[in-house]
């Protein structure tokens, strides 16, 4: 890969340098990059991708849980890799230079990113090589300050020079005048022409253009060169001495393989790769992929798919990890059963690793060739995964419901399904459904290897019923969920990432205590972030900057959820980047920002597909700041708009409040004090804490008070301060406490108006 032939060179490793050599090198390479505390784990990570062993050093954390996992293991090295640019970019200027960026894959891509991104302010230089035309869609880095240069046709000076140069200078001057204008700058064509010249034919004979040039260049080979070449191509364009020998079969010796490979890598056919670890084979590499064409396109179809199924099964048997590669020889060799199990776990690491729309690929390649029954719907649940965090809630909903009935009750497949359908139904506020899911969920028996998955579905489905206020409808879940999950501190970093998640917001929403609740989403966010599970922790973090701007430390959280954004967009999240609009848009308010609140809002609501709750909250910030700035057409407008929502009655009922608020607002009084009593009784079943929390008994108390009945306006008002004094006891510090009970929206117009009732009510 990209980060050991990087490590290797830079180091200065050859083939024939001993282990012990190799090791030495690379600590020394390294030792003066690094500061001590990344030194060995980076040592390590390096290592493993450039075949350098560790020699009886003890494995690092980070090693040992990148061994067990392909997904962790591109995300740590992507890690070290990161620390070890930032190392020697902060030491002296640093130039990377890549050659034939138009072979560069998902995750190499993603390692340049990284580090262009890593060193933007130290004096760092990436460089790259490139076919024009040919970069894949994926390779696109204009976000990154990218400056294409793109190099003009030789000129026919320069043409003219290398003739000269390559045949002599007693070369006849119309010789050199057909080969100048034939190759038209081309320097490959020209060099190909030059081949065919110095070898004796006569420039009337060449070939009219470099496609036919190369093919008659084969043709020219003898007959077992170009079966060696054919057998090459079907591996791409690069292979190894024994897949061609595997592929051409026993009547071929390695022997005589390895003769011809000889020659042609004297011929400029095909070059020598020789950045591979020490004890593997030697790669060759094809010089052009024009050389690599031609020889493919002499196959014959049926031997093509003879060629590919045995090179899948040479790869597979050879010890190859990466199932997308494997899946598309399978897929070539029209072996489909084993290419779609193949695409499915390429899709599955690809989502993984937070490459969203390589997964989606994988997926409609997979889809190509027909699957049906279990395989096409645990295609579905892997897909569903990837359009959930993409943002398309309802398609990932459909996708996921449609997998789970046909996939075996019970299995890691089924209870995945069942774990993106209940995320995303919950989005969409489709409780119900999300409580049948999570109900058949508790109810089944799961093996040990699936009981983390198991463990993951139940609290993706808690969550949403969480906040969606279904309280004690959830008791049997909780107990499945606390017999499956067991002593915290035993369960892998994932799951027990997720448990500390629902435990922590249950403190929030059923205990009205924050600060628990804070402790334990920052534990989540660490057990998610040990177990590289990035957007997990991303909306972990969100979560936590939510209730820490909602608690009263609003500074903090807007740095945090500006930062948790940045981090979704670049993981390609685009649910994530929406929900941290709404969060920002509200912890805007509660800073006192309204301006900022509204843009961020009116962003975010162009962006939002499918959450009521989301766009719940973005049409309040709305409607309250035209309340307080005095717009009421405005205001209206938007409280129309929260009538169309299908959210929960806890969020309904602080539309009612606003719509109190807006007749106050408008002079009718007697239809405000309807509304604000028929807010405050239907808020009466609503005991678990939410974002706007007493608004109903506020905006009576204001009703009262504008006509004239301070009784009444205290009888309504004093439950509302005892709310905001309850969780002000548990709040840690004096300070928050204080920012909290004068926070916007509205504990601040609640203290307003107790003060001028003259209310008092006992301090936390």
């Amino acid at each position: 890969g990209v980060i050991g032939q990087l490590a290797l060179r830079a180091a200065g490793i050859t083939d024939l340098d001993a282990p012990a050599v190799r090791a030495a090198k690379l600590l020394e390479r390294l030792a003066g990059d690094l500061a001590s505390v990344d030194l060995e784990r980076v040592r390590q990570l390096l290592g493993e991708a450039a075949g350098v062993p560790l020699l009886g050093a003890p494995e690092t954390p980070a090693l040992r849980a990148a061994r067990g996992d392909a997904s962790i293991m591109e995300d740590a090295l992507r890690e070290a890799f990161h620390d070890w640019i930032l190392g020697v970019s902060s030491r002296r200027p640093l130039i990377l230079a890549l050659e034939d960026l138009q072979w560069v894959d998902a995750a190499s891509r993603r390692l340049l990113e990284s580090a262009i991104e890593a060193a933007s302010q130290r004096p760092f230089f990436a460089a790259s090589t490139a076919r024009t035309g040919a970069l894949p869609p994926h390779v696109d880095l204009r976000a990154f300050g990218e400056v294409m240069l793109s190099l003009p046709p030789l000129s026919a000076a320069a043409a003219e020079r290398m003739v000269l140069v390559t045949l002599g200078p007693s070369v006849e001057a119309e010789t050199v005048r057909a080969l100048v204008q034939r190759s038209a700058g081309n320097p490959f064509y020209l060099e190909e022409l030059l081949r065919a010249v110095a070898a004796g034919q006569g420039t009337d004979a060449l070939p009219d253009s470099v496609l036919a040039m190369v093919q008659n260049r084969f043709a020219s080979l003898g007959t077992l060169a170009r079966r060696v070449l054919r057998a090459a191509s079907t591996f791409g364009a690069t292979f190894t001495r024994a897949g061609v020998t595997a592929l051409l079969g026993d009547d071929i010796t390695p022997a005589a393989v390895e003769r011809e490979l000889y020659d042609l890598v004297a011929e400029e056919v095909v070059s020598e790769d020789s950045s591979g670890a020490p004890g593997k084979e030697l790669t060759y590499r094809f010089r052009h992929g024009l050389l690599r064409d031609a020889a493919y396109a002499s196959l014959v179809e049926e031997d093509r798919v003879r060629a590919h199924a045995g090179a899948a099964a040479w790869l597979e048997e050879s010890g190859e990890t990466d199932p997308a590669l494997l899946a598309e020889h399978f897929a070539l060799g029209r072996v489909t059963d084993r290419a779609l199990q193949l695409f499915r776990r390429a899709a599955s690491f690809a989502a993984q690793r937070n490459d969203l729309d390589l997964a989606a690929a994988h997926v409609a390649r997979a889809r190509s060739l027909g699957p049906t029954g279990s395989t096409k719907a645990a295609l579905d649940a892997v897909e569903a995964e990837a359009l959930y965090w993409r943002g398309d809630l309802a398609l990932a909903a459909t996708r996921a419901a449609e997998a789970a009935p046909v996939l075996r009750r019970g299995s890691s497949e089924w209870l995945g399904a069942i774990s993106v359908a209940v995320a995303a139904l919950g989005q969409h506020g489709r409780n119900t459904e999300v409580a049948e899911w999570l109900r058949e969920a508790a109810r089944v028996d799961s093996p040990e290897e699936s009981r983390a998955v198991h463990v993951v579905a139940l609290c993706r489905g808690m969550t949403q019923l969480f906040w969606a206020h279904h309280g004690g409808e959830l008791a049997d879940v909780r107990a499945r969920l606390d017999t499956l999950a067991g002593p915290t501190a035993a369960l892998d970093a994932y799951p027990r990432g997720w448990v500390l998640r629902v435990r922590g917001e249950s403190s929030w929403l059923h205990e009205d205590n924050p600060q628990r609740c804070s402790d334990a989403l920052r534990e989540s966010a660490d057990a998610f972030a040990e177990a590289r599970a990035w957007r997990s922790l991303c909306l972990t973090q969100m979560n936590a900057a939510s209730l820490q701007g909602w608690a009263g430390d609003w500074n903090v959280a807007l740095e945090s959820i500006r930062r948790a954004r940045r981090d979704a967009d670049r993981l390609g999240a685009r649910f994530l980047v929406r929900y941290g609009g709404a969060v920002e848009a509200l912890l805007c308010v509660y800073a006192g920002e309204a301006s900022a609140s509204e843009v961020v809002a009116r962003s975010a609501l162009t962006e939002l597909g499918g959450s009521p709750r989301l766009a719940f909250i973005c049409r309040f910030i709305l409607a309250h700041r035209a309340l307080d700035a005095g717009s009421l057409a405005m205001a209206h407008a938007e409280i129309a708009q929260l009538s169309t929502l299908d959210v929960v009655r806890d969020l309904r009922v602080a539309a009612m409040a606003l719509e109190a608020r807006l007749s106050l607002a408008e002079g009718n009084v007697e239809a405000a004090l309807e509304q604000a009593q028929a807010a405050v009784d239907a808020s009466v079943a609503c005991t678990d804490m939410e974002l706007m929390n007493g608004l109903p008994g506020l905006v009576l108390a204001e009703v009262h008070q504008a006509v004239g009945d301070r009784a009444r306006a205290i009888e309504a008002l004093r439950p509302v301060l005892l709310r905001i004094r309850a969780v002000e006891r548990n709040l840690p510090v004096p300070q928050l406490r204080e920012r909290f009970r004068t926070r916007p929206l509205d504990n601040d117009r609640a203290q307003k108006l107790a003060d001028a009732l003259g209310l008092r009510v006992d301090d936390p």
